[in-house]
């Protein structure tokens, strides 16, 4: 085992490349899109999908980049007449790039 290999031929410590931005997002889009949709989330691309808005309440779920192409799922609800401070300003969150989510939880892992 001189190679770092087993007796199987299997290289236990090979370091795999990460992933480029373009698969990544068609991957999630593959992996997630069906399962979101059937919770009423379409995907709007930037790794972030959404619900219609229903008196001014809108299911965001959402895929957190981090370094190496990694990162956890959230997952919440983003409400239009909660304003947050953005810049000294007051944000209102009604339209599909301003969503931002409110309450939301995360994967086990990540919390």
């Amino acid at each position: 085992m001189t190679d770092r290999t087993s007796d199987y031929g299997i290289n236990l410590f090979a370091i795999k490349p990460p992933m480029d931005s373009t698969s990544l997002k068609m991957n999630l889009d593959h992996a997630l899109s069906p399962r979101l949709t059937k919770a009423g989330l379409k995907y709007h691309g930037n790794y972030l999908w959404l619900s219609s808005n229903e008196n001014s309440i809108r299911k965001v779920s959402t895929y957190n980049l981090l370094q190496g192409n990694q990162g956890p799922i959230s997952w919440g609800v983003c409400f239009d007449f909660i304003p947050t401070i953005s810049a000294n300003k007051l944000k209102i969150h009604k339209t599909d790039k301003s969503v931002v989510l409110h309450l939301f939880e995360w994967t086990d892992e990540y919390a």
